[in-house]
């Protein structure tokens, strides 16, 4: 056995054969960036030795300050963290990263295992809890992979409602000419633009379709789309209705109005008949 994992608590790294379960991940098809925070040396030295089998980029790290950098990598999938540290509480950081890294999937670690810290550490995020010295090395492995997997597996989903959400943004503009497909590409390259748009075309083209559209394929999608028909407002009460008004600031104002602007916020106000 290797000295290193018999004074860490765990047995070899090939203990059990992480393929004789057939509902278990891969670990070899699942690499990633994982973090290892620990303050005890050998435990990750021990760490390193199982999880560099599977492939894993690993980073290394006895307090906060050293994992800062890791923290804010990009690649970042996976933090195995160690609940009780010297100097810093393993919850306050399972805090940080989940409010900082939500996307991250944080496994915790501990010596003082308990029930009343195993909820409390799911109740903040945690993705799984493994209590120290672990059953065998293929705990580690295998929680390691399903955390990896969860991790691109929602991050998937995410890519996944965008991009239908963008290709569902009109499902009434139907169409393959190449004038078609040329106002598709317009829409889609304002999908992350910020600024006013101006949509041109005679009555009953479509123009409100088009508006839809922009705003189902943008980051404002979640918000509201809130289509005004400049053309049916009386010039006198135009700019209460934009902009709103307080009650009694006209006849007929029996109540205050926050206005379409306001009612739009975060969304796409569409002005129509603007001409």
């Amino acid at each position: 056995m290797d000295p290193q994992l018999a004074a860490a608590g765990l047995p070899p790294a090939d203990a059990r054969d992480p393929h004789s379960d057939p509902n278990s991940p891969r670990p070899d098809e699942l690499p990633g960036l994982v973090l290892l925070v620990d303050d005890e040396p050998l435990m990750l030295r021990a760490l390193r030795r199982i999880l560099q089998a599977d492939g894993h980029r690993l980073a290394l790290a006895e307090d906060v300050a050293a994992a800062e950098t890791t923290l804010l990598d990009p690649d970042l999938e996976v933090v195995l963290l160690d609940l009780v540290m010297r100097g810093v509480s393993g919850l306050e950081l399972l805090d940080r990263i989940k409010r900082e890294r939500p996307d991250v999937e944080v496994v915790v670690m501990t010596g003082h295992a308990s029930v009343e810290s195993a909820v409390r550490c799911m109740r903040r995020g945690a993705f799984d809890y493994l209590a120290k010295p672990f059953e065998d090395a293929h705990r580690v492995r295998t929680t390691v992979c399903k955390a990896l997997e969860r991790h691109r597996l929602v991050k998937r989903n995410r890519e996944l409602e965008q991009e239908l959400r963008g290709r569902g943004a009109a499902p009434e503009l139907v169409g393959a000419s190449p004038r078609m497909r040329a106002l598709a590409r317009t829409i889609q390259s304002l999908r992350h633009n910020e600024s006013h748009v101006l949509v041109q075309g005679e009555s009953g083209t479509g123009k409100e379709l088009v508006a839809r559209a922009i705003h189902a394929s943008s980051a404002r999608a979640s918000g509201p789309f809130v289509p005004v028909d400049c053309g049916a407002l009386p010039e006198t009460i135009i700019e209460s209705e934009l902009f709103g008004h307080e009650r009694g600031a006209f006849t007929g104002a029996i109540g205050a109005s926050p206005g379409l602007f306001r009612m739009a916020d975060r969304g796409t106000l569409f002005l129509d008949e603007i001409g």
